[in-house]
């Protein structure tokens, strides 16, 4: 049996609920994607969902 994977990925990308959006934020530029939009090309699916917060940690070298 073959199997066929149907995703999309955003990087340094914010979601905002409130403005219905999610911003993916590129060096000189940003492309704004709006979220029911991309929820709606999973309805009725079975998908698996994940959501990774990636950060800047800044260590004090004097500690």
């Amino acid at each position: 049996m073959a199997k066929m994977d149907n995703s999309i990925s955003f990087k340094n990308a914010t979601i905002s609920l409130k403005d219905n959006t999610i911003v993916e934020q590129l060096k000189e530029d940003e492309i704004v994607h709006t979220l029911s939009d991309v929820l709606a090309l999973f309805k009725d699916k079975n998908v698996n969902i994940s959501f990774k917060e990636a950060k800047d940690v800044v260590f004090n070298d004097e500690e």
